[in-house]
């Protein structure tokens, strides 16, 4: 038969035949890139995911750190020794450290409302004989730890607390510390009994030393150097008092510790140490027995009187 021939409705159905197959096919292949768009969508969407997953167990970690503010120089530099740095979220107006951190006053006089403003986990304070620090942290709720950094032994403790505020290898970093220290602190044989003066400041009339500012018994210079094999003169108070230049000459030191702040001016420090080997009567000028130390080592009781000990040492065996 002539295709001519072929019934209307037959060629009908053969066309329909056709066009439905080659639906089928396009309506494969378009499932086909469907599917392959799918699955790369969903192959990134997993890794977005995934990226979410890793950036929210990130801020779980960081959550989990401490909220620490410092009211003082020497618990901020124990902090930043132990590695916890990241968990200050305040300090004091005098503390080292970056400017970004919130400043919070001091632990004499302590701004509350930026302390608060901050949600700190634990307010590290500063232990003072007349500050009220700790009576207003109660009556504001707070959480604070009091540390004290007068004598060698309130440092390690303090040191110790810190390290179990701050968790993680901070309390293994602070025992080590604190072996360290007492390691360090053996007695230097040709000082034993020797006399000494440790000096934190010092006025001067006519070129010379008239008046001096001493460490005396229960400050971390004395244990230090009492440990060394050091011998306190008598007339030594305890804590930190003033003495005369006659007074000095009666104690007869046999050596003369004198330290400064480490901003102090060159020329500054120079014309100090001028004054004081021009005062030849003491006999430690004389027999070239006075030590001069400048660096906040020597003035912040915190965890640099590692350092401190180490260039004690380092003076007194120098030629």
């Amino acid at each position: 038969m002539d295709s001519h021939q072929i019934p209307f409705e037959t060629q009908m159905s053969t066309e329909g035949f056709d066009t439905m197959f080659f639906l089928a096919i396009f309506v494969k292949q378009n499932c086909l890139i469907r599917k392959m768009r799918y699955d790369t969508e969903y192959q990134v969407m997993k890794y977005f995911i995934g990226f979410l997953l890793t950036l929210f167990s990130f801020a779980l970690g960081a959550s989990d750190l401490p909220r620490l503010i410092s009211t003082a120089p020497s618990i901020t530099e124990t902090v930043k020794y132990l590695g916890g740095e990241k968990s200050l979220v305040g300090v004091s107006n005098f503390c080292n450290i970056d400017d970004s951190i919130t400043r919070v006053g001091s632990a004499i006089t302590p701004n509350f409302e930026k302390m608060v403003s901050l949600s700190p986990t634990k307010i590290l304070a500063l232990k003072t004989v007349n500050s009220t620090l700790e009576k207003s942290l109660n009556k504001l709720s707070l959480s604070y730890v009091s540390l004290a950094f007068n004598s060698l032994d309130d440092i390690l403790e303090s040191v110790k607390s810190i390290g179990n505020e701050i968790g993680g290898d901070a309390p293994k970093k602070a025992n080590d510390f604190a072996m360290e220290i007492k390691s360090e602190l053996n007695p230097i044989k040709e000082v034993i009994e020797k006399k000494y003066l440790w000096v934190i400041s010092s006025e001067e009339n006519n070129g010379m030393i008239s008046k001096v500012m001493v460490a005396g018994t229960g400050t971390h210079y004395h244990q230090i150097i009492k440990l060394l094999g050091f011998y306190t003169p008598k007339g030594i108070l305890p804590n930190y008092h003033s003495l005369s230049l006659e007074q000095i000459i009666k104690m007869k030191p046999d050596y003369i510790f004198v330290s400064t702040p480490g901003n102090i001016g060159p020329a500054e420090f120079e014309a100090m140490k001028t004054s004081w080997l021009k005062t030849s009567i003491l006999d430690a000028v004389k027999n070239k027995k006075v030590y001069f130390f400048k660096g906040d080592e020597f003035v912040v009781p915190g965890t640099s009187i590692l350092s401190m000990i180490k260039k004690i040492k380092g003076a007194i065996s120098a030629p």
